[in-house]
């Protein structure tokens, strides 16, 4: 969504504006990364504006799966005794249910990661 905002080109009508001040060392840094992509430095700033919205949706993204392989772990952890060790679980049974375990993980990876994406549509 926040790509699709900036595809419009600079010439579009904006009628929002934020002031913005700068120690001489930020305006520095500001002013050397505007020369570096040879850009006005008010396209560069919207741009690094509307770019951190969309790393804040993958950081929430990548948050949520992390969350769900600690979810999946600690399953797995706590099962692991009663399924492998008291014998109640065969190693080929114990691979078995790794590999759906992982399809299961990639799911709900995809899922999220399409989920993010539709978000920022």
């Amino acid at each position: 969504m926040n790509s699709e905002i900036l595809r419009n080109g600079p010439k579009r009508r904006r009628p929002n504006a934020v002031t913005v001040r700068f120690t001489d060392e930020e305006f520095a840094a500001v002013e050397n990364a505007t020369n570096a992509a040879q850009m006005p430095a008010s396209e560069w700033l919207r741009k690094a504006a509307i770019d951190a919205c969309d790393s804040h949706d993958e950081r929430l993204s990548i948050r949520l799966i992390l969350e769900d392989m600690q979810f999946l772990k600690a399953v797995t952890a706590t099962s692991f005794k009663e399924l492998f060790i008291d014998n109640k679980c065969t190693a080929g049974e114990l691979v078995a249910m790794f590999r759906e375990i992982n399809a299961i993980k990639k799911s709900s990876a995809d899922t999220a990661l399409r989920s993010a994406k539709e978000r920022k549509q």
